[in-house]
């Protein structure tokens, strides 16, 4: 039993047997908890082996993460892990699980690469949060974020990946087009990826003071053809984000270019620096 290095090896035994011993470089999400813990994944479309109690067990969580566009290259159980431990023991480990399968989304790693100079103790608010990588991801850098999300399935998620990686976020679960769901106060960052919502357009210019910065992403034109979204009103038109918040508007553009995800859909991507008053 040699996995693929070049795939993640998920672990879906009970945390207390994983810790006994594991493959080396594995991650241990217990099937019970994998439906909640979907974002702790990488990203769809890639392949993962796993690592099960038993057959049945592994018949369930191939179908589900097949289900989920997820490619399984490989399947063991656990008598058979214990089998290749016994006469591999430089693959053995023990302990609590430290491999990290998710990751944030690009544009916001390349924020933190051009900015390593911003001040930790920042304040974020992450407009559409989603699964919540990126937000958790901020709070591990030392940013104080703010998280809104309208599904409490999806909240709950991501409640679940800051609990897993120690962080604490104020998480806000509402419809951002209701009063008094957005927070009535200013922040140094705003995020909004993968998310459109051009209601927005005017609550973001008036808590946007000097120095905050904009990370935007949302699918542009010609994702239509590739799979969803369809409607219009969430697929943004090329610079369309540059003519909201260029230099008329008082902002600075860092970014402002069309990216591809892995599965070939365009987004927009876009910073920007607030660095003068509006006129």
């Amino acid at each position: 039993m040699i996995f693929d290095s070049e795939f993640a090896k998920l672990d879906l035994r009970r945390s207390s047997e994983f810790q006994k011993q594991h493959l080396v470089h594995s991650a241990n999400i217990p099937w019970d908890e994998l439906d909640l813990r979907l974002n702790e994944l990488p990203s769809r479309g890639v392949g993962l082996n796993l690592i099960c109690t038993d057959m049945i067990e592994a018949e369930l969580a191939v179908k589900f993460l097949t289900e989920k566009k997820y490619i399984i290259k490989q399947v063991v159980n656990q008598d058979e892990l214990h089998a290749f431990l016994a006469n591999n023991a430089l693959q053995l480990e023990t302990g609590r699980q430290v491999i990290q399968l998710w990751s944030p989304s690009n544009l916001i790693l390349e924020f933190i690469k051009l900015n390593p100079e911003l001040t930790k103790s920042a304040t974020v608010l992450d407009i559409g949060c989603g699964g919540g990588r990126d937000a958790v991801f901020l709070s591990m850098q030392g940013f104080e974020v703010t998280a809104i999300e309208q599904k409490q399935q999806v909240i709950s998620r991501a409640k679940s990946l800051a609990k897993n990686n120690q962080q604490q976020i104020e998480w806000l679960t509402c419809d951002v087009n209701q009063t008094d769901c957005l927070p009535n106060k200013q922040f140094n960052i705003i995020v909004i990826i993968r998310y459109l919502n051009r209601d927005l357009i005017a609550w973001i210019k008036k808590h946007t003071p000097l120095g905050t910065f904009l990370v935007f992403q949302a699918f542009s034109e010609g994702v239509q053809t590739l799979g969803s979204p369809k409607n219009p009103k969430h697929i943004v038109q090329e610079h369309e984000f540059a003519e909201n918040f260029g230099k008329s508007a008082g902002f600075e553009i860092i970014v402002d270019r069309i990216d591809e995800l892995k599965d070939g859909r365009p987004v927009s991507s876009f910073i920007a620096q607030k660095t003068e008053e509006q006129q």
